[in-house]
């Protein structure tokens, strides 16, 4: 691996510092486009209903938990079983 030059190091920070230009020019935009498109997402929000959060009862989450476990230890298996015929 070859070393880099004084001047590559330069070069390579400068397209750096000209892609951050880039990208901050391009989110800067002025424009009574982009006002009235941050005007309409507030409205759109506040007519969504809040997501309601249910109780789930203990026994799907151990039913749930046992299905992972089981799935997870035939993977396993599978795995190990290949590798022994490998």
């Amino acid at each position: 691996m070859t070393k880099k030059t004084r001047r590559e190091k330069e070069v390579a920070e400068l397209r750096r510092q000209l892609e951050v230009l880039k990208a901050q020019a391009k989110s800067y935009q002025t424009g009574q486009p982009a006002s009235a498109e941050t005007a309409e997402a507030p409205e759109i929000r506040k007519t969504e209903t809040p997501i309601r959060i249910r109780r789930v009862d203990p026994k799907f989450i151990k039913k749930d938990l046992l299905k992972t476990l089981g799935l997870t230890i035939l993977a396993l298996a599978l795995i190990a079983i290949a590798a022994l015929i490998l």
